[in-house]
């Protein structure tokens, strides 16, 4: 993670959960700010994964979303 600008994979890792949990998050609207770069890259900065912590950070279920709305259920 040499750059403010992190795939989802380095977020992840950042944050201690899965990529999975990640898309899940941005499927529900739930998680930190990302950005779609073209049509399949997502990128996320530092400084909007820090602000996100400090003002939300995951408060839901053990995904992160609510236990109504399923990961896989949501279309992206």
């Amino acid at each position: 993670m040499s750059s403010n600008l992190l795939t989802p994979k380095e977020a992840a890792e950042y944050l201690k959960v899965s990529e999975k949990t990640l898309e899940g998050w941005r499927c529900a609207e739930v998680g930190p700010k990302y950005y779609r770069m073209g049509h399949r890259r997502v990128r996320y900065f530092m400084s909007d994964i820090t602000s996100w912590l400090r003002a939300e950070g995951p408060k839901r279920t053990k995904l992160g979303i609510p236990t109504d709305t399923p990961a896989e259920a949501q279309p992206c």
